[in-house]
């Protein structure tokens, strides 16, 4: 079985799928002891409209220990 090194978050402000993906890639790698990532969709979620125009989407990856 692989070893979870817990889950990571990324963001765009232009609801940006694969910026959001990339966003959170890096933020598993800046706390992971490699920078080889396995990983698999958790959630997407997002915001859009209203009277400021707001257009927001957070992925978020589990992400797995190589072995």
């Amino acid at each position: 079985m692989k070893k979870s090194a817990g889950t990571f978050n990324g963001t765009s402000l232009r609801a940006d799928f694969h910026e959001a993906l990339t966003k959170a890639i890096e933020s598993a790698k800046a706390k992971i002891p490699t920078d080889y990532v396995e990983w698999r969709l958790v959630e997407a979620s997002g915001k859009e409209g209203g009277f400021v125009l707001v257009k927001e989407l957070t992925v978020t990856i589990e992400v797995f220990l190589p072995a």
